[in-house]
C-alpha cells in the first residue's frame, strides 16, 4: 500500500490502544524447509522473504510492517493466534505437491528482477498496469472463488478458513477485551459469518 495508508492504519491502531484494545496480529509462523517448498508448489509461487518487498518496490508502494503498525502500542497487548507453516501444511495432507510443470507456475521473483532492469519509463508504464490490476483485484477481493478455483482450493480453504477459526476462537472465549483484529480484507467476511453463527446479534458498524 501506500505510505499514507500505513500511517492512517497506525494512528488508527493507536487511538485503539488507548481503550484500551487486544490486538491479534496477523503474522504466521515459519517452518521448515521441507514444508516451504511443499506450500511454494501448492501456491504455484516461490514464496520467500524477498516476495512482498520485491512486490512493493516494483508497485511503487511500501511493504507491509508489522513493526512500524505497532510501534508505539505496547506488546503486552498484542496476541499471535495465526498458524505456522508447518500447521498449514500439515492440515493439507500427505502428498499434497504440485508439480513445477504446471503452466500457471511461477516464479515472481525472478520475474519482477527483469521488470526492475528495465529503463525508466518502460518501469513506469508497467507500474501503472501493476496498480491498476492491484485495485482491480481490490474491488474483487471478497469473491473468495475467484482465488480457489484451481488446483489450490484446498490450500487457500486453509489459509482463509482455518486461520479464521483461530480468531473466532480467541474472540468468542475472551467476551470481556476489546479486541481488534489486524488481518487483510479476505478474512473480514468469514470471521464475520462464523460470529454471527455463534451470536446472531453481531453487526458491523461503521
Amino acid at each position: 500500500a501506500t505510505p499514507s495508508f500505513y500511517d492512517k492504519k497506525r494512528l488508527t491502531l493507536e487511538r485503539l490502544a488507548e481503550k484500551p484494545y487486544t490486538f491479534l496480529v496477523e503474522w504466521v509462523g515459519t517452518g521448515t524447509d521441507a514444508n516451504q517448498k511443499i506450500f511454494n508448489d501448492a501456491l504455484g509461487i516461490q514464496f520467500d522473504k524477498d516476495l512482498y518487498p520485491t512486490l512493493a518496490s516494483v508497485a511503487g508502494l511500501q511493504v507491509q510492517s508489522g513493526g512500524f503498525l505497532f510501534s508505539s502500542i505496547s506488546w503486552a497487548v498484542l496476541r499471535n493466534v495465526d498458524m505456522s507453516l508447518d500447521e498449514i501444511v500439515g492440515l493439507m495432507g500427505t502428498g499434497y505437491t504440485i508439480s513445477r510443470s504446471l503452466s500457471w507456475w511461477v516464479d515472481i521473483g525472478a520475474d519482477l528482477d527483469l521488470v526492475r532492469k528495465l529503463p525508466l519509463q518502460e518501469q513506469t508504464f508497467v507500474r501503472y498496469v501493476f496498480r491498476s490490476i492491484l485495485n482491480w483485484g481490490i474491488t474483487y477481493i471478497a469473491d473468495i472463488e475467484m482465488l480457489t478455483n484451481r488446483e489450490n482450493k484446498v490450500l487457500f480453504g486453509i489459509i482463509l478458513h482455518k486461520r479464521n477459526e483461530k480468531v473466532v476462537s480467541y474472540i468468542i472465549s475472551h467476551p470481556d477485551e476489546h479486541i481488534a483484529v489486524v488481518y487483510g480484507a479476505l478474512h473480514f467476511t468469514g470471521i464475520l459469518e462464523s460470529l454471527r453463527k455463534e451470536n446472531p446479534n453481531w453487526k458491523i458498524d461503521i
